[in-house]
């Protein structure tokens, strides 16, 4: 596989010199039959990584998003680094939600473990209950939209987060 495509208008010369093959065009691996240009190669590696990019909430949180967009930087897979970008911020969209709950929940239960309330196990009851329910809430969401985003990219369609901060642009 060439990196460089042979000329738009080949001469007799060129003709003759380049090969048939598939040539990276500057955004697709095209066919090239000596004298014209071919159809665009279906690129599976590309839909498979941007699959695999929106599961990262199931397969490892931001890493495995911000590993795809950063192989992606090339321009050779454009649809892997939109779904990428698109998985990664809503990671870290995740993140910025998730930690301020943890340090919420934390907060409440050492604030009145201290108190002269009659019991101050019920702050942590009341803690442990409230924040259980927001982890499961955002724990199934993001496990839903990663899923959706998913299937979306496998069939080739783009998907955006419905909820989500535009941290990565580009």
């Amino acid at each position: 596989m060439t990196e460089f495509p042979p000329p738009s208008e080949p001469s007799q010369e060129s003709v003759a010199t380049t090969e048939p093959g598939w040539y990276f065009d500057g955004s697709h691996q095209r066919w090239w039959d000596g004298t014209t240009w071919g159809p665009v190669q279906a690129n599976s590696d590309d839909s498979t990584f941007a699959t695999l990019s929106h599961l990262g909430a199931v397969l490892g949180g931001f890493i495995l998003p911000l590993v795809m967009y950063l192989i992606s930087k090339d321009g050779r897979r454009p649809e892997t680094r939109y779904h990428a970008r698109e998985a990664l911020n809503f990671q870290l969209t995740y993140m910025v939600v998730y930690f301020p709950a943890v340090v919420g929940y934390l907060f409440l239960v050492f604030s009145t473990a201290g108190s002269s309330s009659s019991d101050p196990s019920d702050g942590f009851f009341i803690g442990f209950g409230a924040f259980m329910l927001f982890v499961l809430v955002a724990s199934i969401l993001a496990i839903v939209f990663g899923v959706k985003g998913a299937i979306r990219a496998n069939r080739g369609e783009r998907y955006r987060y419905p909820i989500c901060i535009r941290f990565v642009k580009g």
